[in-house]
């Protein structure tokens, strides 16, 4: 059996420390992007919506001002 010195073993423990920070560091970065793209596509989906209304209320708008042109008409 070979003789493991302090400093040898504190290096190891060193390494383990730097490699969980770094595992840890990764998945914050992961978490972190992920949850920026989750509230892009919500926005995008909000965007989307308010579109569809505007569009609605747009076209309502219209076949309101042709019932009134045609009433005048006639």
């Amino acid at each position: 059996m070979t003789k493991v010195t302090g400093i040898e073993r504190a290096k190891v423990r060193v390494e383990l420390h730097l490699t969980k920070v770094a595992a840890a560091k990764a998945g914050l970065f992961a978490a972190r992007e992920n949850l920026k793209s989750v509230r892009f596509k919500e926005k995008e989906k909000a965007i989307a919506a308010k579109a569809k209304i505007k569009a609605k209320s747009v076209a309502a708008k219209a076949a309101a001002a042709k019932a009134k042109s045609k009433s005048r008409k006639k």
